[in-house]
């Protein structure tokens, strides 16, 4: 049965529809897709055994969002997650890291990618150290423990990670600033780039090309190109977003030209540390700042507002 009135429409059909999930209409059974298991959200439920059971024993193995289907979203078909910005396919961010207006040619700065949205396992940001990055690298593991199915078992997670909240003290600390720009892609788009992401965080050594920005780049293309686009077509959409060939700072302007209306720029002043918020709409920049509290600032950055 087809949630007519409710379903995204569109040629050709709007194959991402629920939380962003793909949906699979093979022998008409209209259920959504998600990374670990299939679920039919006309009744709420899953068809299979959830692999986290064992760790919930007060939870249904079969229950969608653990119940909990108004305030909360869908981990992949894992576990449940406070709806907001994760209720949707998510956040490109692409950064700038280096020094105060830097913009030209040389080694004055780094540019980073990032994803955060309802398709990954982590409560924080999946954020890239991309070559000639450097920072705090946090010691922690990623994500759950994942079933392999073809060993037929659990795997512990044991990758290292870097953390985007430390990542950013640590620059601020010693005299730079970060620009943090979002970009809202189409859904499979975004779902293609969370993708590879979440990828060369597993095996940084995947990440393509010479430098930092070319990486990013590459990383943009390599996603447009997964969800259907030619390479022409994939070249030119990541051109768009990173048209230049080594780190700067993007002003106002630029950043609206890259497509994006939406950007944060993190700075330190004074011994204290600011964030400004930069939102076009009526044709117009609106910016706030806010100054982040010291002992505050890792709660502050790893628990983003809605978009």
């Amino acid at each position: 049965m087809n949630m007519a009135g409710i379903e995204k429409q569109g040629i050709p059909d709007h194959k991402f529809q629920f939380q962003g999930q793909e949906i699979q209409e093979e022998f008409g059974l209209n259920w959504s897709s998600f990374k670990w298991r299939n679920a039919d959200v006309q009744i709420g439920r899953f068809h299979s055994v959830d692999p986290l059971a064992e760790d919930y024993y007060y939870n249904s193995p079969y229950a969608f969002s653990e119940n909990k289907v108004v305030a909360h979203v869908e981990l992949e078909g894992l576990e449940a997650a406070p709806a907001g910005k994760r209720n949707s396919a998510g956040v490109a961010y692409i950064y700038y890291v280096g020094p105060d207006g830097f913009e030209g040619w040389g080694l004055g700065g780094h540019t980073g990618a990032a994803y955060y949205g309802m398709h990954t396992y982590a409560p924080t940001t999946l954020y890239l150290p991309m070559s000639g990055q450097q920072g705090y690298k946090e010691d922690r593991p990623v994500g759950p423990r994942e079933y392999h199915e073809g060993m037929g078992l659990y795997i512990e997670p044991t990758v290292k990670a870097v953390n985007e909240a430390q990542t950013i003290k640590y620059y601020l600390d010693i005299g730079e600033i970060v620009q943090r720009i979002h970009y809202e892609l189409p859904d499979k788009d975004m779902i293609e780039y969370w993708g590879l992401v979440d990828g060369i965080m597993y095996n940084p050594g995947q990440a393509k090309g010479m430098c930092c920005t070319s990486q990013s780049r590459q990383l943009l293309i390599d996603s447009f190109k997964a969800a259907g686009y030619s390479q022409d077509e994939a070249q030119e959409a990541a051109d768009k977003i990173i048209y230049y060939n080594m780190p700067e700072e993007l002003s106002s302007d630029e950043v609206l030209e890259t497509g994006s209306t939406r950007y944060d720029r993190f700075y330190k002043k004074g011994g204290k540390y600011y964030h400004s918020k930069y939102i076009y709409s009526n044709k117009k920049w609106n910016k706030t700042t806010n100054e982040i509290q010291a002992d505050n600032f890792i709660n502050y950055i790893e628990t983003p507002e809605d978009e």
